[in-house]
């Protein structure tokens, strides 16, 4: 009996001992909280592990004397709890919400604001703990603790962080809002400084009627765009949309505007949480880049347009001259009796091989002027001689149509020089053209004038006014684009390209030039060009116009891997007089050289496309042979190509001049007047 009591002893010992550890271990956990309560829910008691200076001492007093948690519960919040936290407060801790949350996890912490001593209210925390062993039982540990300084610190860097965040918003032109959707409330609209600026409201606007003025200054039309974006972010949850915004001081802002969807369960309403960014600068800039996109893209397609039908009608421009002269040869070929048949068409040939040969060249010119190749060149220039050779090679045209030319050339002596070839190539066009669009038994005048601006510089005003078919205002405003006629008919009553003018203005426009034009439809078209000239003293630019010169004696050697060109070549010199000695290619031209005495050939005309040696190869070889002759006789190139790299490359061989085929029989009289 006595050993019974002895070990019943010994355990209520043991238990006492571990509860007392129990309590010592609890104590250390919970230094920081100022009370600690056991609650039994099923009798609605608690225990006091600790109390502390909670508010007062008349709490630690109520403490001890009620021992009912409810009562406890309700006294406390009714003296303590502020007003705002009270229905929280008091849902927060009832046994229903307490024990629901146990359910879940083994704690639950609530946070609420009760009546300060030194401020308006202090933060406090109450942590739940479920120390429950066996079924049935709802023991709670209840700990209460001071987290004000926590809290308020938090507060504090929240606010900096805020502000900081807000700074940055501003410095990006963004504006934060809230907008609260409550059924049977008008919608409000919640703003930081930024958002109101944006929208151009006082800072003490109500929610209600920021919402209200919001919405009134969207513009019109995209109103529907914002109510359907609106609907967007009700149904999916975010969205985002740019629209001009009508700021009552700046006037039309765009805006960029993004929000996403929260539900409030508490007060059972919707919050839409978003921003408002100024992106007027952006929308400018890209509504320009818009516009130049759209301005270059109509200009593209219309040269695209411009090029596709000039594509299409090549076929045609190349093709019927070159079936004109396959005719007439074939024509001629079959009446070898008939000399009158056969003068005309030898004439009808040289006419179509002349269209083709303008047709190339335009197209030529043009491709090397848009790769910037245009290299002008500085020589002797007589504006009346030019015109007068323009004239005598359109003489059969304008006799032809009967048209009457008139020319004024001025009372001007003193010298000019500039790039020979490229203002020659402007009159041509301009004047081919008063022929070519002129009227039957109609006029062309001709007047040129030159006004010196200092002692070293001159400008040369032409003007070619004719009684042709005129142009339209619109398609004067695109004369100077390439690939264009005046009408879509005029390719078949009027031969050409449509690159002439094209040709001109940039030919004009790397001269530093001008050409203008006035025209109305049915009444002529009127021409000015001004040519920036040079004026020289008479010795210093050698004289373009020698004397002619007697060929005969002379001896030529001409170099051509083609047999019909060379025999072109061979009979032109040979009608100058001159004897012509021929040659297949480049080694065979410099072998042949090589091998005559000194002074044998006086001149050398080389073609420069050539197999087993090239024109270029041979005339470097010629240069550097040891004798006197070879580096002083006139080597001319002569080829299909008229590229400008190939003209410097033919200088750099140490060849003189440059020709280019087809050539006439009068230019090569020219040239080797010049060189020989």
């Amino acid at each position: 009996m006595s050993s019974n009591i002895e070990n019943i002893a010994e355990q209520v010992g043991q238990l006492n001992k571990a509860l007392e550890n129990q309590y010592d271990i609890l104590k250390a956990l919970c230094a920081d909280y100022i009370s600690i309560y056991k609650i039994d829910f099923n009798t609605g008691k608690y225990e006091i592990y600790q109390t502390g200076n909670l508010h007062n001492k008349e709490i630690a007093e109520k403490t001890r004397s009620l021992n009912d948690y409810k009562a406890l519960v309700r006294w406390y919040a009714s003296e303590y709890v502020i007003q705002e936290d009270m229905d929280y407060f008091c849902n927060a801790t009832s046994e229903e919400t307490i024990m629901k949350h146990l359910l879940e996890k083994r704690d639950y912490v609530i946070r609420y604001r009760a009546k300060g001593l030194k401020q308006d209210f202090c933060y406090f925390d109450i942590q739940y703990a479920d120390v429950s062993h066996n079924p049935g039982e709802k023991n709670v540990i209840m700990a209460i603790r001071n987290v004000d300084a926590v809290v308020r610190t938090e507060e504090e860097m929240r606010r900096n962080t805020a502000s900081a965040h807000e700074e940055t918003l501003k410095g990006s032109g963004i504006g934060m809002w809230m907008i609260v959707i409550e059924e049977g409330v008008k919608p409000k609209m919640y703003t930081d400084s930024m958002m109101r600026e944006l929208l151009g409201v006082d800072d003490e606007i109500l929610p209600e009627d920021c919402y209200a003025w919001w919405y009134d200054h969207v513009d019109k039309n995209f109103v529907s765009q914002i109510d359907s974006n609106m609907e967007e972010i009700l149904a999916k949850g975010r969205s985002e949309v740019s629209y001009p915004y009508n700021h009552p001081d700046k006037g039309t802002m765009y805006i960029r505007c993004g929000g996403c969807k929260s539900y409030d369960s508490v007060h059972n309403r919707i919050r839409i949480k978003g921003y408002h960014q100024d992106v007027t600068e952006i929308m400018t800039i890209k509504q320009k880049q818009d516009k130049e996109l759209m301005d270059a893209l109509v200009v593209a397609k219309r040269a695209d347009r411009s090029k596709s039908e000039f594509i299409s009608h090549m076929s045609h421009d190349i093709r019927t001259p070159i079936n004109g002269i396959i005719g007439m040869v074939d024509i001629a070929s079959k009446n070898p009796e008939d000399a009158e048949l056969q003068k005309r068409m030898c004439n009808n040939v040289r006419e179509s091989a002349e269209r083709l040969l303008n047709f190339m060249n335009d197209v030529i010119e043009y491709s090397e002027m848009e790769g910037s190749r245009m290299k002008l060149t500085h020589e002797p220039v007589d504006i009346a001689n030019i015109i007068g050779n323009i004239l005598e090679l359109t003489d059969k045209q304008i006799n032809d149509r009967n048209i009457q030319v008139v020319t004024d050339y001025g009372n001007d002596t003193y010298k000019l020089a500039g790039s020979l070839k490229h203002i020659r190539q402007v009159l041509y066009n301009i004047i081919e053209n008063a022929i070519k669009y002129n009227k039957q038994n109609g006029s062309i005048s001709i007047s040129v004038h030159n006004e010196k601006t200092d002692e070293e510089k001159a400008e040369c005003f032409v003007t070619v006014a004719d009684t042709g078919i005129g142009m339209s205002r619109e398609y004067v405003e695109h004369i100077f684009e390439p690939f264009t006629q005046g009408y879509e008919d005029a390719r078949t009553s009027y031969k050409g390209t449509g690159l002439g003018m094209a040709i001109c203005k940039r030919i004009m426009d790397y001269m530093q030039g001008t050409i203008e034009v006035k025209t109305n439809p049915g009444e002529g078209s009127e021409f000015t060009v001004k040519f920036p000239l040079d004026i020289y003293e008479e010795d210093t630019v050698a004289d373009e116009n020698a004397e002619n010169g007697n060929f005969a004696g002379y001896k030529i050697l001409i170099v051509d891997d083609n047999n019909m060109n060379r025999e072109i070549t061979q009979f032109m010199v040979e009608e100058l007089g001159a004897k012509a000695v021929t040659t297949c290619d480049g080694k065979e031209a410099l072998d042949t050289f090589r091998k005559s005495e000194r002074g044998d050939f006086d001149c050398i005309i080389m073609d420069l496309m050539m197999p087993v040696m090239d024109g270029f190869e041979a005339s470097e070889r010629i240069r550097n042979l040891d004798r006197e002759d070879a580096h002083t006789i006139p080597i001319i190139p002569l080829s299909a190509s008229s590229s400008e790299e190939d003209m410097e490359k033919a200088v750099e061989s140490g060849m003189n001049g440059y020709l280019v085929k087809p050539v006439s029989i009068d230019l090569l009289k020219h040239t080797l007047q010049n060189m020989i």
